[in-house]
């Protein structure tokens, strides 16, 4: 059922703002009538869920990000950092959402004890086919 975020005065001239969970937007206007108050807007609300499907298949991980991403992996990695503590780190240091998931489920499939080559196939969408190969 869609939420509402509303806007309205009360009989007082007070400013008073909310969420009404209601099938249409005229149930809305009903309740604040009830309440003694006048209607300034009344918008839907975004639901979450679609926000992460947005993020999770339309938010672009550019090639800038790619190369910050390897750059920095790379470089803990010469540092003699493990594998697995460096994808800790850099998961929660990203701050592209879509990579950030990414990485994340490297994180999480390598802990399982898959190969880091193995998960970056998974997600050929993200990993340039070269890269998959010198890993």
């Amino acid at each position: 059922m869609p939420v509402y975020q509303y806007r309205a005065r009360t009989g007082t001239g007070e400013m008073i703002t909310g969420t009404y969970e209601s099938p249409d937007k005229s149930d809305v206007v009903i309740m604040l009538r009830k309440k003694g108050c006048y209607p300034v807007s009344i918008k839907e609300q975004r639901k979450k869920s679609g926000d992460i499907f947005f993020v999770k298949y339309f938010k672009k991980i550019s090639h800038r990000d790619i190369a910050v991403f390897c750059r920095q992996f790379s470089t803990m990695v010469n540092a003699g950092i493990p594998i697995l503590s460096g994808l800790d780190i850099l998961r929660e240091q990203i701050e592209n959402p879509a990579l950030r998931e990414r990485v994340e489920s490297l994180y999480q499939e390598v802990q399982k004890g898959k190969s880091m080559s193995q998960v970056m196939a998974v997600h050929r969408d993200v990993f340039p086919e070269l890269q998959l190969n010198m890993v």
